[in-house]
C-alpha cells in the first residue's frame, strides 16, 4: 500500500509535533527520504507545511535560539537547548558546563563511530572529512531520525528526553521492559538509537536511495552490534512473526524495522559485519540490494527460504526474545487453498504443521512462482530439507519415523506482485 501525499505530509509534520499522534511505527528517516523523492509532486500547500523541517536547524550565530549550546567531540558536533520546548532533559550534575544528557548522546555516538567505521570498516559519513557530523537534540515526536544530502553531508535529530517520550507512548510499566540494559531505560534506548541513526549517516556514503527495508533493517542490526546490552531492536520484530505473509520488502508500519531479522540472518550465518558491509558496498551506484545480495551469496530466493525456516525455528542468538511464528495446523487429511488464507506476498511466507505420517502436495496456481521447504524436528533437533518444485508442484511422503516430533511446511511467494496462489493437500 502506497501512502498518499496527504498522508505523507501529515506523518512528517507529526514527527515534529511533540504532542501529536504516535509516529513510532514509521521510520522518520524513511519518511524524510520519501518526501525528498516526491518533492516535485507535492502541492504548494504540502511543501509549505513541511519545508522548514527539511532544512538543518541553525547551529550557531544570528538566528540561533536563546539558550542554545553546542560542543564538539572528535567526530561530532552536538547542538542542544537549555530553554523552551526543546530543552534537554536533566541538568549538569558534574558541573562541567555541558548537560549530562547531551554528553551521553555524544559518548554513544563516538562509540558508534569507533565500532561501525573503525572496527567494522564501513565508510565514514559523507562530508565528515570536512566537518563534524551534527546531532541536534530536539523535542521531536520520535526517538530520532537522520537527514542526508547524498555524498555531501548528513545530520541527526535525537529526542531531547527519550525516556519520558517512551513512557508517554506505552506507559511506565511497559517501558520497564523496552531494554534490558542494566544502565536503565534512558541509556539503553539512547545507545541503540545513536548507533542506529549514525548507521543511516554511513548509508548515505553508499546509496541514500536504497530500499527502506534494507536501510532500516541494517540500522537496527547496527544498534545491537554496537550495543548488544540494549536489545532494544527486539521490541520491533514481532510483525514478522505475527504476519509472516507480509513481504520482506514491506514499507508498512513496523515492518521496515522488523526486517532487522534478515540482517541478523545474514550476519549470524555469513560473517557478521563483513557480509553486511559487502552487500552495502555492492549497493553503490545503481546495483541495488537485491543484486548486491545475489552477488555476495547467490540465489536470493534460496536464501529467503532458509531465512523463513530460521524464523520459524527462531534460530538466532536472541531467538528466545522473539515471539512464536504464526502457524496453521493441519491435523489430518485435507486440503487448504491460499484463497482462504493471508497468502504470501512477494517474499512472504505461510507455515503449516502436518501429521508425521502423511503425503503432502503443494501445487501453485498457473504462472505463479514460489518455493517450499520442509523442517523436521526429531528429539528436539531440527533439520531443513531442501525440496525442489517441479513445474509448480511439490510433493513429499513423510514416513512415521520413530522420534519424529513435528513436520513444518514453509510456502514462500516469489511472484512479482500480488499474493501467491496455491493449494496444499495432506493425505
Amino acid at each position: 500500500k502506497k501512502i498518499t501525499n496527504d498522508e505523507l505530509v501529515d506523518k512528517v509534520a507529526a514527527l515534529y509535533n511533540p504532542n501529536g499522534p504516535d509516529t513510532s511505527g514509521y521510520s522518520g528517516t524513511s519518511l524524510i527520504k520519501m518526501v525528498e523523492k516526491r518533492w516535485d509532486s507535492l502541492s504548494k500547500d504540502h511543501r509549505k507545511r513541511i519545508v522548514h523541517y527539511l532544512d538543518e536547524p541553525i547551529r550557531s550565530g544570528p538566528g540561533a535560539p536563546d539558550g542554545q549550546k553546542s560542543f564538539e567531540t572528535d567526530h561530532f558536533q552536538i547542538i542542544y537547548q537549555t530553554k523552551g520546548d526543546d530543552k534537554v532533559a536533566g541538568g549538569d550534575d558534574d558541573g562541567n558546563g555541558i548537560h549530562d544528557y547531551a554528553e551521553e548522546v555524544a559518548t554513544y555516538l563516538e562509540q558508534s563511530w569507533a565500532k561501525e567505521v573503525v572496527e567494522f570498516g564501513f565508510k565514514a559519513p559523507p562530508g565528515s572529512d570536512q566537518a563534524k557530523v551534527r546531532c541536534h537534540i530536539k523535542n521531536i515526536n520520535h526517538n530520532g531520525l537522520t537527514h542526508a544530502a547524498t555524498k555531501k553531508t548528513a545530520w541527526i535529530e535525537m529526542n531531547n528526553d527519550i525516556a519520558a517520550y517512551t513512557i508517554r507512548l506505552i506507559g511506565e510499566e511497559a517501558a520497564k521492559n523496552i531494554t534490558v540494559d542494566e544502565a536503565g531505560l534512558q541509556a539503553g534506548m539512547l545507545k541503540a538509537c545513536c548507533a542506529h541513526e549514525f548507521f543511516h549517516c554511513i548509508q548515505a556514503a553508499y546509496d541514500w536511495e536504497e530500499e527502506n527495508w534494507w536501510c532500516e533493517g541494517t540500522a537496527e542490526w547496527a544498534g545491537d552490534a554496537v550495543f548488544p546490552e540494549s536489545k532494544f531492536y527486539t521490541n520491533n520484530v514481532s510483525p514478522r512473526f505475527k504476519n509472516p505473509h507480509v513481504s520482506l520488502f514491506s514499507k508498512e508500519g513496523w515492518f521496515e524495522y522488523a526486517s532487522s531479522i534478515w540482517a541478523f540472518y545474514l550476519a549470524e550465518n555469513y560473517g557478521a559485519h563483513e557480509i553486511i558491509r559487502q552487500i552495502w558496498e555492492g549497493c553503490e551506484g545503481d546495483t541495488g540490494v537485491f543484486k548486491a545480495t545475489q552477488d555476495a551469496l547467490g540465489d536470493f530466493e534460496e536464501q529467503f527460504l532458509y531465512y523463513a525456516c530460521y524464523n520459524y525455528l527462531r534460530a538466532y542468538a536472541d531467538g528466545d526474545r522473539f515471539p512464536e511464528m504464526k502457524v496453521l495446523a493441519m491435523e489430518g487429511p485435507g486440503s487448504v487453498s491460499s484463497e482462504g488464507l493471508e497468502a504470501p506476498q512477494t517474499f512472504g511466507a505461510n507455515y503449516f504443521t502436518v501429521p508425521t505420517a502423511s503425503k503432502v502436495t503443494v501445487t501453485l496456481a498457473n504462472g505463479q512462482r514460489g518455493g517450499v521447504r520442509l523442517i523436521s524436528i526429531t528429539n528436539g533437533r531440527w533439520k531443513i530439507l531442501p525440496h525442489v518444485m517441479e513445474e509448480g508442484r511439490f510433493e513429499v511422503s513423510i514416513g512415521d519415523t520413530e522420534n519424529l516430533e513435528k513436520i513444518i511446511i514453509v510456502v514462500a511467494g516469489f511472484q512479482e506482485q500480488g499474493t501467491l496462489g496455491y493449494n496444499l493437500t495432506v493425505e
